[in-house]
């Protein structure tokens, strides 16, 4: 990967240029964000309880995202972006060790992209990831059965490909697969000794490796209006975070449309449901249902070119 990103290094390395040369090619988006929990995901698993849906169980709220590309040449671009998801679960398993709050969950996501299309089928992304915990609790209070393993903190440093194909619409091509690595930076946690262990029903703690953050599919439905795109985007992946010994796998459901109300305005909503498998010796069985949410997110993107 490190070989990968000296190639991609070597080919950006830009003349000399002035700032307004620089700022023509910047494009800034913010992005004003609704978010409702549906409680479509309330199908209880085995072992499982449901949750009430009333407050604090439902989060219904705004957020304000946004991102800045920077568009280095025909098919470099590099993007800045920074997004606040506001969850709400479902259902959960019970024999989980871990204090859980059934109200808000705000995670803040930071993205530093390097992009390459070499064609119109092709994308291929040099990516940094980082999640935390905002509230509630943030990353910095006990949330986990021993404590002293801080929150929900993760790490990513990713390399990812995309692939479009099928046959050529108006909006291009419909089908795209997409897969992606990533090195996880999840170091011992040295107040994870015997004892904890045990605790976690025998769980080693996995260290700093590599591991598939995401692999899936989408489909982009032509409907003769290109400013009327359907979607349909179906994938999974595991995330380790701070606070755990080992990793979750997800499995990530989502659907909408994106309608185009002006040349530099996007309006975008889709149904987001997810499902969080445990890969825990702790629990009954390796990869086992354990949590479930179901949200509909509304946002509208305005974009500004400097």
């Amino acid at each position: 990967m490190l070989a990968a990103f000296g190639v991609f290094a070597g080919v950006l390395t830009p003349a000399p240029a002035q700032a307004d040369d620089f700022l023509k090619n910047v494009t800034v988006t913010l992005q004003p964000q609704y978010e409702t929990a549906t409680g479509r995901g309330t199908a209880v698993p085995p072992g499982g309880t449901q949750l009430g849906k009333g407050a604090p169980a439902t989060t219904n709220g705004w957020e304000l995202n946004y991102s800045a590309r920077w568009q280095i040449s025909q098919k470099f671009n590099a993007v800045y972006s920074h997004t606040t998801l506001d969850q709400a679960l479902d259902a959960l398993t019970t024999y989980i060790p871990a204090v859980l709050t059934t109200g808000a969950l705000r995670d803040r996501f930071d993205f530093v992209y390097l992009n390459n299309t070499p064609n119109a089928h092709l994308t291929q992304s040099l990516y940094y990831v980082h999640r935390t915990r905002m509230c509630c609790p943030a990353d910095n209070e006990t949330v986990v059965t021993p404590p002293a393993f801080g929150g929900v903190d993760q790490t990513d440093y990713r390399f990812a490909e995309a692939y479009k194909f099928g046959p050529r619409t108006k909006i291009g091509y419909p089908f795209t697969v997409f897969a992606a690595a990533a090195y996880v930076n999840h170091p011992f946690q040295s107040g994870y000794t015997a004892a904890a262990q045990r605790a976690n029903g025998g769980t080693p703690y996995s260290g700093s490796g590599f591991n598939i953050p995401s692999y899936g599919a989408r489909i982009d439905v032509p409907t003769g209006d290109r400013t009327w795109i359907p979607f349909v985007q179906y994938s999974q992946g595991s995330t380790f975070y701070r606070k755990d010994a080992g990793s979750y796998n997800y499995r990530y459901v989502q659907y909408g449309f994106n309608k185009a109300l002006a040349k530099n305005v996007v309006f975008t909503t889709y149904s987001f449901t997810a499902q969080q498998f445990a890969n825990q010796s702790y629990l009954t069985a390796t990869g086992h249902d354990t949590l479930r949410e179901a949200l509909w997110i509304s946002q509208l993107n305005y974009s500004i070119k400097l």
